[in-house]
C-alpha cells in the first residue's frame, strides 16, 4: 500500500492532493477501480478529485461509459460533472435509478414491415 507521501507524489501537476483516505464502501471501490483504469493513477482515494487528476470532460464522457458498464445502469452526465470526487460519484452511482419520465417507447410493427 502507498504511502500519504507516494499519494500527493502522484498528483500529474505536482499540486499537493487530499490526504489520502482509502475508499470504504462497495461504490466507492468501483468508482476508485475506474478511475484508477482511465486516468492511469495506480492509487486513488475516496477525496481525490476527477479533474485534479488530470481528468478532462471528455475523459468524463469516457468515465460516465464506463461508470455504466460496471454498475448497469444510467449515469447522469450533468451530475457527474458536479460530483468530482470518488465520494461524490459513489453517491450519485448508489442512487436508486428512476425511470425517465415521459411516455414510455412501446415497439409496435409498422403496416406491410412483414412483407404482405
Amino acid at each position: 500500500m502507498a504511502t500519504e507521501a507516494q499519494h500527493n507524489a502522484e498528483q500529474p501537476d505536482g499540486a499537493d492532493r487530499p490526504p489520502y483516505v482509502a475508499p470504504r464502501t462497495p461504490a466507492e471501490r468501483q468508482v476508485a477501480e475506474v478511475w484508477s483504469a482511465l486516468l492511469d493513477v495506480e492509487q486513488v482515494g475516496a477525496h481525490d478529485d476527477f479533474f485534479g487528476l488530470s481528468g478532462t470532460s471528455l475523459l468524463l464522457l469516457r468515465l460516465a461509459a464506463r461508470l455504466e458498464a460496471a454498475t448497469g445502469g444510467p449515469v447522469d452526465l450533468a451530475k457527474l460533472f458536479e460530483a468530482t470526487t470518488v465520494e461524490a460519484q459513489a453517491l450519485l452511482v448508489s442512487e436508486p435509478r428512476q425511470e425517465p419520465e415521459g411516455p414510455k417507447l412501446v415497439r409496435r410493427p409498422r403496416p406491410g414491415a412483414d412483407g404482405r
